[in-house]
């Protein structure tokens, strides 16, 4: 299959970076500071195929989510993050985990951008450490939080009319392309939170830059 990536050099990563991070606040001091990313976004959930919520700017009730984010480069507040890893799983509109895979001299950053990323979604019940894996590329991704204990995702891209490339959503209430995908698999479990995920709504993108001053 052939793949037609989306670069883009000032954009935010995932499902709500169009949102600002003084709306959810980083946790990591309130001074702007200059936010570089490069990485690959996966999220999968519950919503049928497509997920309403990148249209309207509402979540919808009882939709549920997985996402990941992987820096290939990186760095907030003076701080490299190439090759630390942020997720959340939870309910939109409600509650989320975050989780951190990332250096000892990362964590405190990679956990600020996190709750930025991350923090519209819901309100952040705790911060864990943990081991992600995101592997795959051109929609057909695995994630795994915890080697699947707390969360795994399958995911399958979504192919438009030339059956090659998936389907792209642009112009939407967020400044980014997002690629459609759809989530094969997937699980969530936390404290008294546990969900599935099958046939249900996913989107990602493979190569997203993003640049801004926060």
């Amino acid at each position: 299959m052939k793949s037609r990536r989306t670069k883009s050099s000032s954009v935010t990563i995932g499902l709500l970076l169009g949102l600002t991070f003084a709306e959810a606040g980083t946790g990591f001091g309130q001074e702007k500071a200059e936010y570089r990313a490069v990485g690959t976004f996966v999220e999968g959930c519950s919503c049928a195929v497509v997920c309403n919520c990148v249209f309207s700017g509402k979540f919808r009730h009882g939709c549920q989510g997985v996402g990941v984010v992987s820096l290939t480069a990186g760095s907030y507040k003076g701080v490299d993050l190439t090759g630390a890893k942020i997720a959340y799983g939870g309910i939109a509109g409600d509650r989320i985990y975050l989780y951190i895979d990332a250096s000892d001299a990362q964590r405190e950053a990679a956990t600020g951008v996190a709750k930025g990323l991350f923090g519209v979604v819901g309100k952040v019940v705790a911060v864990r450490n943990a081991k992600i894996d995101l592997s795959g590329k051109d929609g057909r991704h695995t994630v795994s939080i915890n080697s699947g204990t707390t969360a795994q995702l399958n995911t399958e891209p979504v192919l438009g009319g030339d059956k090659e490339a998936p389907i792209s959503h642009v112009n939407t209430i967020l400044p980014w392309t997002l690629m459609q995908a759809r989530s094969v698999s997937g699980s969530f479990h936390e404290s008294d939170l546990s969900f599935t995920l099958n046939d249900s709504n996913a989107f990602f993108n493979d190569d997203v830059h993003s640049k801004l001053t926060l």
